[in-house]
């Protein structure tokens, strides 16, 4: 079974660029569990995430779960037996409702390469304007530092952003390479979610006008034109620079 699902993650990963765009799972292709289903374990899984926001990783526990849930800890521990699979349960959660998020705003968006591009950049840094969002994963970075499964959450998750990332300019760029697609999208990721270093965890909701968000969104389509300019230069027949003068 754990082989299977293997299998099928590095099925996803190695889907040629054209399919990329397609993959619209931005945060993680992390395997629905059945009680994700269940009306009770969701309601459990949001408030473990209320929990995980306001009090997080180091005072997270069942009891506290229970009680912002309004469930005995009984009823939680008889679907999330032990702390380790609530919080994973919550990790997947969380993931899972970024990707139906990203799902809905997909399916709105028009055909043009680029707008979807902008679209999608526009969703990433609109997300860390949220201060819930920025608490969300400063709490997500420090228990992976102590917490194996979590590093393990962590990693697929950059893993599928990346890659969603790459597959937008690789549609928008047709000509850049899949390498420099990559390469341009971690650069891009790194800066979106660096940038939440500097909004820190307040309470403060920034918008795509605020001034840092504002630089940031600058930023990422400096680089993008730059590598724009970089490939036609590349390409140009070599005395074509010399025949414009």
């Amino acid at each position: 079974m754990l082989q299977r699902r293997e299998r099928e993650r590095e099925r996803v990963l190695d889907q040629p660029r054209e399919d990329a765009e397609a993959i619209t799972v931005m945060f993680g292709a992390i395997e629905s569990r059945p009680y994700q289903q269940n009306k009770q374990s969701r309601r459990i899984l949001v408030a473990a995430r209320e929990v995980f926001i306001r009090e997080g990783a180091a005072a997270f526990s069942a009891r506290r779960v229970a009680k912002a849930a309004k469930l005995s800890l009984g009823s939680v521990q008889h679907v999330f037996p032990t702390t380790d699979e609530l919080i994973t349960a919550m990790l997947e959660h969380v993931n899972g409702d970024y990707d139906a998020a990203y799902r809905a705003m997909a399916e709105k968006l028009p055909f043009s390469p680029e707008q979807r591009l902008a679209a999608a950049l526009d969703y990433l840094l609109q997300d860390i304007c949220q201060a819930d969002t920025r608490r969300f994963w400063f709490g997500f970075w420090a228990l992976s530092c102590h917490n194996k499964h979590a590093e393990s959450l962590l990693k697929q998750a950059y893993q599928h952003y990346c890659n969603n990332v790459a597959g937008f300019i690789g549609a928008a760029r047709a000509h850049f390479s899949d390498a420099r697609c990559s390469e341009l999208a971690v650069q891009i990721v790194a800066l979106i979610d660096g940038t939440m270093l500097f909004t820190g965890m307040t309470k403060k909701t920034l918008t795509l006008g605020s001034p840092l968000i504002s630089r940031v969104r600058t930023t990422i389509w400096g680089m993008l034109d730059s590598k724009e300019r970089e490939s036609r230069s590349v390409n140009e027949p070599r005395g074509s620079a010399k025949r414009r003068h």
